[in-house]
């Protein structure tokens, strides 16, 4: 890297727009980390919501549908996991590859609709469901669904204050 490119970049880092925008990010988050411990819910959950919405970060519509393909991927995480439980007493390991060919069909045949065309952010919901070890209950899915929203929404209030 060249001494002026160098500069440049250190020069950037400590900018007052980027001090501000920075300051705003950790702000939001640590008032939300604040909000899921006083639910008692996984912060994590919050920070998928979180980076699922900086995929596309433009409008409040963004965020909704975000948080929906999100939870639309949990919910898909589970009838996978039915799937493979089902499937595993007849066709053992076979039966990972056959749901997973499945699944990957129903997420990316969707890619081109325009409110479930987000095929990373129902990757992030089959991730976030099968890393969390939870059965699959309303007791357990509504507070990872609301937290993920809640991590949506906190990039949304993030993009929209640091753009102003």
């Amino acid at each position: 890297m060249s001494e002026f490119t160098e500069t440049k970049l250190v020069n950037n880092i400590f900018s007052a727009q980027h001090t501000k925008g920075t300051l705003i990010a950790a702000v939001v988050a640590s008032l939300t980390a604040l909000i899921c411990a006083y639910f008692s819910v996984a912060t994590w959950y919050m920070f998928i919501g979180w980076v699922a919405y900086f995929m596309r970060p433009t409008s409040f519509v963004n965020m909704l549908s975000t948080g929906l393909c999100v939870s639309l991927g949990i919910i898909l995480a589970v009838l996978a996991a039915s799937g493979i439980g089902l499937l595993m007493p007849i066709l053992g390991i076979l039966s990972f590859s056959i749901i997973v060919f499945i699944v990957a069909v129903i997420v990316l045949t969707l890619r081109s609709l325009p409110i479930l065309g987000n095929p990373i952010a129902w990757f992030l919901g089959l991730i976030t469901y099968f890393a969390a070890h939870l059965e699959p209950s309303l007791y357990n899915l509504a507070p990872m669904m609301a937290t993920i929203y809640l991590g949506t929404l906190a990039g949304f209030v993030t993009y929209k204050i640091q753009i102003k």
